[in-house]
């Protein structure tokens, strides 16, 4: 036999609340060894994932502080996550001039070292 009887019987809820604690765990310890950023789309993506894999879980026992919590861990994520995308497209027509401000200086540079 490969497993203990008690893991081979374990309600699947259980298995997807170990999942989303150890996307917590391993998210928190990227964070922590400054391998990602929180505004990283992989350290949100990771903790919504976590959150929403405890919040299923809870289903199978349900725990009204613990869903408290998760629930909040789902809105404060969503909104990181819309924050991110707010950011972004304000700043994607910045730095497209910005490029293309460069590359006109560079192009610049280059035909004035060839003459």
């Amino acid at each position: 036999m490969m497993m203990p009887d008690a893991l081979a019987t374990l309600p699947l809820s259980d298995v997807l609340g170990v999942m989303g604690a150890c996307f917590y765990m391993l998210n928190f310890t990227l964070l922590t060894l400054r391998m990602q950023v929180a505004q990283d789309w992989t350290y949100m993506i990771l903790n919504l994932a976590a959150a929403s894999l405890v919040i299923v879980s809870l289903w199978g026992a349900f725990n009204a502080a613990a869903m408290a919590i998760q629930c909040f861990w789902v809105l404060v994520t969503l909104l990181g996550m819309g924050l991110r995308i707010r950011r972004d497209r304000h700043r994607a027509p910045r730095r497209t001039a910005a490029a293309a401000a460069l590359a006109t200086v560079q192009a610049a540079g280059a035909a004035g070292g060839r003459a």
